[in-house]
């Protein structure tokens, strides 16, 4: 697993398209005034989107574990999940923790996997959802996340 996730590294540092497409998204969220994290999370929602029609499960807890299991067979963490509402998401080996070693307690650095979660919920269960991070594991000298999920009342 840490050998992927240097290999990774490796690979994004050593390639100019990641340089741009990091400076690109940084401009974009200026010229639309949006922080670069929501434009993260943006990017998130909007591949969650997609990714929402491969998965089957028929309750939030099903489809967590089909994303999860998705995820961390692409190396991006494991995520253990409990509790019903809210949910909580514990991510270890976060790809966001791995890559923002000395982030702040309340610096979330996986803004990405907020968007990602929000839209295959909102998506799948036809429900409003709510992700806020509430600790990046970074911050604790630990490499794990933990994830807040909530749900309100269902949109019409």
């Amino acid at each position: 697993m840490f050998k992927k996730i240097y290999y990774v590294r490796e690979i994004m540092s050593s390639k100019p398209e990641f340089e741009y497409y990091l400076k690109a998204l940084q401009i974009l969220s200026n010229l639309s005034g949006v922080s670069l994290s929501e434009s993260q999370k943006i990017l998130g929602y909007e591949f969650g989107k997609m990714l929402s029609r491969s998965l089957v499960g028929n309750n939030a807890h099903e489809i967590l574990k089909e994303l999860s299991l998705l995820l961390e067979r692409n190396d991006l963490g494991h995520t253990e999940i409990e509790g019903q509402n809210p949910i909580r998401l514990t991510v270890y080996r976060c790809l966001g923790c791995e890559w923002i070693p000395d982030a702040e307690p309340s610096t979330s650095t996986c803004p990405l996997r907020e968007g990602l979660i929000e839209a295959v919920l909102h998506e799948k269960l036809n429900a409003n959802v709510k992700v806020t991070s509430v600790s990046a594991g970074s911050a604790y000298g630990e490499k794990i996340c933990k994830f807040d999920i909530t749900f309100s009342q269902s949109k019409s």
